[in-house]
């Protein structure tokens, strides 16, 4: 007859088994929940990629129509050299090629308006001043329209002021996003590639 073991040192033995086996259980569990905690995006790191991402692309919208506004300028310059100025030309030019260009460029930044606060203020400053853009030009439209050579003075300063802000809007804010490893391009010709995970 073999010796049976008695029964509470069996059940311990069960039992202590079973703990050992709980024990790295309960280790993997509190890392599990830790790392699928981490695994969660940040907001704000969200927030602010999306806004950076939408943001170059209104960018890109805004180097084109820049690059619209130079050339006009250069083309109304010679025009005035060779004495064939046409105030009409320049506002219907103005109305059909920068104007809705413009707008189209305020518009688009209002799409990608930021959640965060903090990234908010940022945006609505450079939308604020994108918006005032559109009422400068058509301001110049208006000028251009009416021959008044004062008010398309007084609507250039205007351009001109909110050209400055805007440059000065880039100088302020991307010292602020460099800390968190984004820099604005003043003026992009493509959106920049979104790194790969």
């Amino acid at each position: 007859m073999s010796a049976q073991p008695d029964q509470p040192s069996a059940l311990r033995a069960l039992s202590s088994r079973a703990a050992r086996r709980r024990i790295p259980l309960a280790f993997l569990a509190a890392p599990l929940a830790l790392g699928l905690t981490a695994c969660e995006p940040d907001p704000v790191a969200t927030d602010l990629d999306n806004w950076y991402y939408g943001l170059s692309a209104v960018l890109v919208e805004n180097t084109t129509l820049a690059v619209k506004v130079q050339d006009f300028a250069a083309a109304v310059m010679e025009s005035r050299r060779s004495g064939k100025l046409s105030p009409k030309k320049v506002a219907g030019h103005y109305e059909d090629d920068i104007l809705p260009l413009a707008r189209t460029v305020s518009e688009h930044a209002e799409d990608v308006r930021p959640q965060v606060e903090e990234f908010q203020l940022m945006h609505d400053e450079l939308a604020g001043i994108w918006t005032g853009r559109v009422e400068a030009y058509s301001a110049v439209v208006s000028a251009w329209e009416d021959a008044d050579l004062e008010g398309i003075s007084d609507a250039a300063l205007k351009c001109e002021e909110l050209r400055i802000a805007e440059s000065m809007w880039f100088e302020n804010t991307n010292p602020k996003l460099s800390e968190r490893g984004y820099r604005f391009d003043e003026f992009p010709r493509s959106v920049p590639a979104r790194p790969s995970n």
